[in-house]
Formats: structure tokens, sequence, C-alpha cells
């Protein structure tokens, strides 16, 4: 059984606690968050991407699930096999936020 409650919280403490994390676990909130989010939008979907400094390349973060470590990093690229965005995960197989196909990394 879930509980909602409603609680006062300072931002700063939220984002030192959030700091906190391990990569894995800071992003697997981050899906969960994004999702909540995008629940009453008809017309659009948040998603996490992250920009490669040296080549200029914006890579989608691809959910590469919860059976990992909590500081397993993104260190896994690769494209989707069905819409052909790019893509960076945790995992060597994941699901493309674009359109929910396969990703497999290297």
């Amino acid at each position: 059984m879930k509980r909602t409650f409603e609680v006062e919280v300072d931002e700063d403490e939220l984002i030192n606690e959030l700091l906190q994390y391990e990569e894995r676990e800071f992003l697997s909130f981050m899906f969960r968050l994004l999702d909540a989010k995008t629940q009453n939008h008809h017309w659009f979907h948040f998603m996490l991407a992250v920009k490669d400094r040296e080549e200029q390349k914006l890579y989608l973060v691809a959910d590469g699930g919860e059976n990992w470590v909590p500081d397993a990093t993104l260190c896994q690229f690769g494209t989707c096999q069905s819409c052909g965005s790019k893509q960076v995960s945790w995992a060597k197989n994941a699901v493309c936020e674009f359109c929910s196909g396969d990703v497999y990394l290297t």
C-alpha cells in the first residue's frame, strides 16, 4: 500500500541528498521522476541526454534496468536498432527512451 505525504523540503537539502546518489542510482531516480512528470502530457515526454564535450554529440540516456550496482557509470555507447538515435547507458542492452526499441551498446 502506498501512502502520500506532504512534506516541506528545503531545496538545498534536497540537492545535497541527491548529490550523494551514485550515477546509476541518480539516473534511475530521474527516469522515475520524469516519467511521473509527463504522465499528463499527451504531446511530449521528458528524456535524459548527455553531450559529449569533445565531439559535440548528443546521446540519449537509455535505461539499462535496476539490476546493476548503484555506482555503475554511463560507459556503454550504441545506436537504437529502430530509430537510429545515439544512446549511452550503464548496460550493454537497454531500451531506447525515444522509440522503446532495443539498444545494444559496447
